[in-house]
């Protein structure tokens, strides 16, 4: 068996080496490092893009969930909103015109923004529409008139339904 330098040495002299300009050998080291080094960022950008999306559903996810329930819109809580549906069920039914104007207008604004308790609302009453709930004549000032129920004046009805 030969050993590695014989081997070496008996190479056919036709696979000789030619020679190369100055520098072309620094100009691929050069190169390569180049290529290298834009491997290496393409792979740190990747991973911190989907460091950052990961990061970003993570925290929306947990800020939807944490925040669920705590919506104020109407200037009451979602666990008020929901402690209430059975008492401002009525009034959206047409059956009960609710004395507290204020109850009733913070409901139906809570009601109209948050998705949360609408769904609750629509689940418990899946008959009623959260939207053709009347405001209260109070609230805009008119005069109703006791037997039709229509404004005076010839003013149009007004409803919750935009």
């Amino acid at each position: 068996m030969a050993s590695k330098d014989q081997q070496h040495v008996d190479r056919p002299q036709d696979n000789q080496w030619d020679v190369c300009p100055p520098g072309e050998l620094t100009q691929m080291v050069h190169r390569l490092d180049a290529s290298q080094r834009r491997q290496r960022t393409k792979q740190v950008l990747r991973t911190g893009l989907i460091s950052t999306a990961v990061f970003a559903f993570v925290v929306m996810a947990l800020g939807s969930i944490v925040g669920m329930g705590n919506s104020n819109y109407g200037g009451i809580s979602c666990a008020f909103c929901r402690s209430h549906l059975a008492e401002y069920q009525p009034h959206v039914a047409g059956e009960l015109i609710h004395q507290d104007d204020a109850f009733v207008a913070s409901m139906k604004t809570h009601l109209e923004n948050c998705t949360n308790c609408r769904g609750k609302f629509h689940a418990m009453y899946p008959d009623l529409s959260v939207s053709s709930v009347s405001t209260n004549w109070r609230t805009f000032g008119f005069a109703m008139q006791p037997m039709f129920g229509q404004p005076v004046f010839g003013v149009g009805h007004y409803s919750a339904s935009y």
